[in-house]
């Protein structure tokens, strides 16, 4: 019996080191499968985010697109996988929001994703809406920030530049 144990332990250690040496030695296996899990990560954070979305846990969300933006810088600072994820999940957000505190909760988020990423047009519409709902909207016109909305004149600029036929800069903007 403690024959078959070393038997089964040294095939299982040559086993973990044979696939070990494959990955560090086999560069378009290791691609293939990371390029094969990005997608089933991504599905799953967008799952975890519309449960948050149903109890409207703002907090939880946040610090969900944070761990996928410090996850994607990670993987490098420009276009990486899983932005189409980051992308899915402000889009899902965005189109359930409904207060002005849970704007407050993705104010920094969205400005971390619009810096990360500047040639996307809607990291940057993403960004001036948050700042708009939060600082513009609702408040009378003496007590606007001048910080605030050339904050949200350079965002609308730059996605205008990226892209001058979408209208969502222009209603901002309006």
């Amino acid at each position: 019996i403690i024959k078959m144990k070393k038997i089964f332990l040294s095939i299982f250690l040559i086993f973990i080191l044979a696939i070990t040496a494959l990955f560090i030695f086999d560069f378009k296996k290791r691609f293939l499968i990371i390029k094969a899990v990005v997608p089933v990560y991504n599905i799953y954070k967008q799952l975890e985010v519309r449960s948050n979305l149903r109890l409207r846990n703002f907090s939880a969300i946040k610090k969900n697109l944070n761990s996928q933006i410090e996850l994607s810088k990670k993987f490098g600072s420009a276009k990486t996988g899983f932005t189409n994820g980051i992308y899915d999940i402000f889009e899902i957000v965005y189109g359930n929001i409904l207060y002005k505190e849970e704007y407050l909760h993705l104010e920094n988020v969205s400005k971390k994703w619009s810096e990360l990423n500047p040639d996307i047009y809607q990291a940057k519409i993403f960004y001036a809406k948050t700042i708009f709902e939060i600082y513009i909207k609702g408040e009378k016109k003496e007590n606007f920030s001048d910080k605030k909305i050339n904050e949200i004149k350079k965002n609308l600029l730059e996605a205008i530049k990226i892209s001058s036929s979408r209208e969502e800069a222009y209603r901002i903007g309006i």
